[in-house]
């Protein structure tokens, strides 16, 4: 698999996340999760999926997914996995920074690039009427050295790209015979032979000369004859005038791929095909979190879907959280669910997990939640979605917590498609009658606590800090006057 950062230059010529859309991504571990999960095969397919996991850039029905599936893989052969196999190195993953490249020639580089060939026709003359004319050919093969080291400073990035074009457009030629017809990403055309054509010196410069002396002659060929630069220069017209067809083409076979690693993650997970529903209706039956190894399935219904989740600390409420976002986003972007039953409405998912302070902008952390909050009802006007919500207000004093999580949390359940919150605080509990409530508990047994992460239905309110402080042997000085001033609390 390629790097992070190859993998994410499709990424990088995309629009722009906003600051809330970054922050969903970073909530739901949306890198992680196509880290974990990724079985393209290629450099563009790696690139389309996670542009297409951490953007909303393309918007590809389910159903178009699924029935795309199903057609490429009726026409899968072992040439495509081959070709596609050979299409995932370092150079290949530059192919897109070639295609999004804006390059021109200075004005005194095209004038240089032009006196080298005058000169060598002047010192051909030279050698055949043996005159002075001949020194010409030093002089040329001083510009030749000129051009060579400015196009080594200023194009070596591009030459990657361009060295691993002609795999692409063969494999956007095999793709086209193949005539898959998706409906997700359409293309008309591949590319035409003018463009492969036009690759054949740079091609050539590229692949020959491996060994050392082999590397030598032709560094020194390249030199006098600058071929590199001119077929260069050649190549780049080429791409910027069929600029529009290479950037189509790149998508399209990156969908290819991205639909063929599907089959794959199915056979790697134990994975579902969801079923959708316009109601706010969630069930999903022995759903996980794939970032966990070997993590505990859990399962959760509800009709209204308004959800409140309370439960010991370190329980696994936050992870449960997390799962049902994932799953329930992946549902919509890749057709699958990781459990073995799902039905989930199609909406997006705003969530509000990981909150920071941030000491750069002089923003509390308190500021942070209510920058979130408004940045979720704002989005659920404009189209209600599924909200996640953990630890509501934890920036602020208990009472004011309190009020203002509850306020907000019922004005969610009428805005909002979907709305799962967790809590630790029993009087939110008793305030949100609209919600139903579900919990996580720390077992107990033969002098040991555990915990089980397992979801269970009702309102259970454990108390569990002060224990987890004893088990991590906290000072057991502090310990006991916690328990003392908690039981004091308690009775006012």
């Amino acid at each position: 698999m390629l790097n992070d950062h190859t993998n994410s230059k499709l990424f990088n010529y995309s629009k722009p996340l906003s600051n809330f859309e970054t922050d969903i991504n970073n909530d739901l571990n949306i890198e992680e999760v196509f880290a974990k999960i990724n079985k393209t095969q290629s450099a563009y397919g790696a690139q389309f999926l996670y542009n297409y996991l951490l953007t909303t850039n393309y918007f590809i029905d389910t159903g178009m997914i699924e029935e795309d599936q199903r057609k490429i893989e009726n026409l899968r052969t072992p040439k495509l996995d081959n070709l596609l196999q050979k299409a995932n190195t370092y150079r290949d993953s530059h192919v897109i920074d070639l295609l999004h490249a804006k390059l021109e020639l200075p004005k005194w580089i095209k004038i240089l690039a032009i006196v080298p060939i005058l000169l060598y026709a002047i010192g051909f003359v030279g050698i055949l009427q043996n005159n002075l004319l001949i020194l010409s050919i030093p002089a040329a093969l001083c510009c030749n050295t000129i051009i060579y080291i400015w196009s080594k400073r200023e194009l070596l990035y591009h030459m990657f790209g361009l060295s691993a074009l002609r795999k692409f457009i063969k494999i956007a030629k095999h793709i086209h015979q193949i005539k898959s017809d998706l409906k997700g990403i359409k293309s008309d055309s591949a590319p035409n032979l003018s463009i492969s054509t036009a690759l054949f010196f740079q091609d050539f410069n590229n692949s020959a000369g491996k060994e050392p002396i082999t590397g030598t002659i032709i560094e020194t060929l390249k030199l006098i004859t600058n071929i590199e630069f001119y077929s260069y220069w050649y190549c780049i017209s080429k791409i910027q005038d069929n600029n529009k067809l290479l950037l189509d083409q790149y998508n399209y076979i990156g969908y290819i791929d991205m639909l063929l690693s599907l089959s794959s993650i199915e056979e790697c997970y134990n994975t579902c095909k969801p079923q959708f529903t316009d109601k706010s209706k969630i069930d999903l039956k022995d759903a996980y979190l794939p970032l966990i190894e070997n993590c505990v399935t859990n399962s959760i219904y509800s009709e209204n879907g308004r959800v409140l989740i309370t439960g010991a600390n370190m329980s696994g409420k936050t992870i449960f959280l997390k799962q049902l976002a994932i799953n329930i986003y992946l549902a919509q972007k890749l057709n699958l669910c990781f459990a073995t039953h799902a039905i989930v409405p199609k909406v997006p998912v705003y969530s509000y997990i990981s909150i920071s302070d941030s000491l750069a902008e002089g923003e509390s952390y308190y500021s942070s939640e209510l920058n979130r909050i408004k940045h979720i009802i704002a989005s659920c006007k404009k189209k209600p979605g599924l909200v996640i919500i953990d630890e509501i207000f934890k920036g602020t004093n208990r009472n004011e917590q309190v009020a203002m999580g509850c306020s907000v949390l019922k004005h969610l359940s009428k805005t909002a498609a979907n709305t799962f919150a967790s809590t630790h605080d029993i009087k939110l509990v008793n305030l949100l009658n609209d919600f139903e409530n579900y919990y996580f508990e720390m077992k107990y047994d033969s002098n040991n606590y555990f915990f089980d992460y397992k979801i269970q239905k009702g309102n259970l309110m454990p108390k569990n800090a002060i224990k987890l402080a004893e088990i991590h042997k906290l000072d057991k000085e502090i310990v006991s006057d916690a328990n003392k001033l908690y039981t004091e609390l308690s009775m006012q």
